[in-house]
């Protein structure tokens, strides 16, 4: 929906629901609100390490939290969502139980929209073309929802 400012409003309620159930094999149950987590904790990461942050991405603890956030598709959403609409900002907010989270990339200067898609791409050739990791085989990085402002 347009405001009267032109920027657009979308609302989006996804509901509560296990989209996969565990099986006997060990392999654990996938929640909607699992995906909906791991998406607002792949936008926060891009909000929070590369657009408030100039330090190059290729850090080893940058590189653990991106091969842990980010896959295939997630990675061509989140350009064509992030990069591709061309807009000045983006808010997101999302709701769990009684936490609102949000997330903010700021004013989108050009060169800020070119980190993003610099990072993006990336990922996309030197880690998500490659099924392994130099690191710890344990590590994983943390929930950035967690890390998001609360209110």
């Amino acid at each position: 929906m347009q405001t009267a400012e032109g920027s657009f409003v979308a609302k989006v309620e996804v509901p509560i629901t296990t989209l996969r159930p565990a099986d006997s094999s060990g392999g654990r149950a996938l929640t909607s609100t699992e995906i909906c987590s791991s998406f607002f904790s792949a936008i926060h990461f891009l909000n929070r390490n590369i657009l408030e942050n100039e330090d190059p991405f290729a850090a080893p603890e940058t590189l653990s939290s991106a091969i842990a956030l980010f896959d295939v598709e997630l990675r061509e959403s989140i350009t064509r969502l992030v990069v591709g609409p061309q807009m000045q900002s983006i808010d997101f907010f999302m709701e769990m139980g009684t936490e609102l989270l949000n997330s903010s990339t700021g004013y989108l200067f050009p060169e800020k929209r070119q980190r993003v898609h610099d990072v993006l791409q990336f990922i996309s050739e030197h880690l998500l073309s490659e099924n392994k990791w130099d690191g710890d085989p344990g590590e994983q990085a943390p929930d950035l929802a967690d890390t998001a402002t609360e209110r």
